[in-house]
C-alpha cells in the first residue's frame, strides 16, 4: 500500500518506517499515541488502515481509511488503498468507484489504474461465467490451487468467483476441501458410532426426513472436533463473505440414507422468514448448509438433486424450475453449499450401501432454526470437547454454550 508523507511529525515518520519494515506493533502504537494528541490525523488513521489491511482485517481497513478520506478527500492513494480495502471483502463494484476517484484525482497514479482495469476485467470476466454456467446448464464449481492448499488461505480472486457464483446460483460445488484420508478417517467412525441410526424405524432422537432417510445430530468428538472439519480456513472466509464476519456454526449432523431409499419430496430447509415472501427474495442468505459426503454422491449411491436459482424463487417450485434441477457427482473430499432457501431434494439409493451425508449448517448469529429440530438439539458438545477448540474457533460455538 502507498502512504505519502504529509504531516511534519517525526513520530508519523518513524511509524511509516516501522510499517514498512514489518514492524506493525510498533507502528500501531506510534499512530495510536498520534491520535490521541490530534484524534483527526489523516496520516495516522491512513497508516493504521494500512496496517489493519496487512494483517488480514479489510473490513477494519476500509473504516479508518474512509475515516481518513473524510478528512483529505482529495488524496488519491487514500482512495486507492480504500479500493483494495473493499476488494478484499469482495466488494468489486465499490472497488472500482474507489479506483475510478483515485485515478480522477491523480491521472498519472498508475497503480490505480493499473487496480482499475484488473477489477473492471475481472468483474467481466465473472459476469461472462455466470452467463456460459446458465446456457450449458452445468453445476457452478470452484477448485483451490496448490499454492492456496499450502499457505491455507484462498486468493481473493477464487473467493470472489465462488462468492459470485454462490449468489446467482443458490449452491456451489466446492472441489477437493477435504483429503480423501480425512473422510476416510470421518465415515469410519460415523459408521462406528451410529450404527443404532441404519435402520428403517422411528427415533426419538433423530428426525425421520424421508422414506429411509433420518437426521441425526453428530457430537463434536472425535474427528469431528477437528478445525480442519468445522472451520476449515479455505472455507471461512468465503462463509464470512456469505454470513458476515460473526457467523456461528448452528449444527452439525447428518443424513443416513439407508439402501433403497427413494427420493425425497421436493422442499426448501426453512420457510420464508417473513409473511411476505417477496421480502425474502431480497434478503441475503441468514443460513447456509455445507454438505459433506462420505461417500462418493453420484446415480448408485444417490446424491443431492438442486434447483439452481430458487434460493430467491416466491412460493413453491415450479413446473419450469423442476426441469432446471440437476443431480452432480460430489467426489470423496469435495462437498456442496447451498443456500437454506434453496429447493433440493435427496435422490434414491440404489446401492447396497449406506450413504451418509453430514451436514455443518452455518448462520448469521441471531438466527435459530425452530423448524427442524423438534426431536433433537442442533449441536452436541461436551464441557470437555469444548475445551479442546482452539481459541481463535470459539467464536463459532460459544453461542451454544449460554444455553
Amino acid at each position: 500500500m502507498t502512504f505519502e508523507l504529509r504531516s511534519d511529525s517525526i513520530a508519523f515518520a518513524v511509524a511509516r518506517d516501522n510499517f514498512l519494515a514489518g514492524k506493525l506493533q510498533a507502528a500501531t502504537q506510534i499512530c495510536n499515541q498520534i491520535l490521541s494528541a490530534e484524534p483527526e490525523n489523516f496520516d495516522a488513521l491512513h497508516l493504521l488502515g494500512g496496517i489493519a489491511m496487512r494483517i488480514g482485517n479489510p473490513f477494519r481497513a476500509a473504516e479508518l481509511i474512509q475515516s481518513s478520506i473524510e478528512l483529505q478527500p482529495g488524496d488519491a492513494n487514500a482512495h486507492m488503498n480504500l479500493g483494495r480495502a473493499l476488494y478484499q471483502q469482495g466488494k468489486l463494484n465499490e472497488a472500482l468507484s474507489a479506483y475510478r476517484q483515485a485515478v480522477k484525482i491523480q491521472h498519472s497514479l498508475s497503480d490505480a489504474r493499473q487496480l482499475l482495469e484488473f477489477t473492471r476485467n475481472e468483474i467481466k470476466a465473472l459476469d461472462e461465467t455466470v452467463r456460459s454456467l446458465d446456457k450449458l446448464a452445468q453445476c457452478p464449481l470452484v477448485s483451490f490451487t496448490r499454492q492456496e492448499y499450502d499457505k491455507r488461505s484462498p486468493d481473493p480472486s477464487t473467493l470472489n468467483r465462488a462468492a459470485r457464483l454462490y449468489r446467482h446460483f443458490g449452491y456451489l460445488i466446492i472441489e477437493n476441501l477435504f483429503s480423501e484420508r480425512f473422510v476416510s478417517e470421518l465415515y469410519d467412525y460415523f459408521m462406528s458410532e451410529y450404527s443404532k441410526y441404519f435402520a428403517d424405524k422411528v427415533f426419538d432422537d433423530a428426525l425421520k426426513v424421508g422414506d429411509k432417510r433420518v437426521m441425526v445430530t453428530v457430537k463434536l468428538k472425535g474427528p469431528f472436533n477437528n478445525p480442519e472439519y468445522y472451520a476449515n480456513p479455505l472455507l471461512l472466509p468465503l462463509l464470512a463473505r456469505l454470513l458476515g464476519r460473526d457467523l456461528i456454526l448452528f449444527s452439525l449432523g447428518g443424513v443416513v440414507s439407508l439402501p433403497g431409499a427413494q427420493s425425497q419430496r421436493t422442499h426448501r430447509d426453512h420457510r420464508p422468514l417473513f409473511e411476505d415472501a417477496s421480502v425474502d427474495e431480497m434478503l441475503p442468505s441468514f443460513a447456509v448448509t455445507l454438505g459433506i459426503p462420505l461417500i462418493e454422491m453420484n446415480d448408485i449411491n444417490g446424491t443431492t438433486r438442486v434447483y439452481g436459482k430458487t434460493h430467491r424463487a416466491q412460493g413453491e417450485l415450479s413446473d419450469n424450475g423442476r426441469k432446471k434441477g440437476v443431480s452432480p457427482v460430489i467426489t470423496k473430499g469435495s462437498c456442496m453449499l447451498f443456500d437454506y432457501r434453496l429447493f433440493h431434494e435427496g435422490t434414491p439409493n440404489s446401492s447396497r450401501n449406506v450413504r451418509p451425508l453430514m451436514y455443518n449448517i452455518y448462520a448469521r448469529p441471531w438466527f435459530r432454526d425452530c423448524q427442524n429440530y423438534s426431536k433433537q438439539a442442533p449441536m452436541a458438545i461436551s464441557d470437555e470437547e469444548f475445551s479442546r477448540i482452539p481459541e481463535q474457533c470459539r467464536h463459532l460455538l460459544l453461542w451454544s454454550r449460554r444455553g
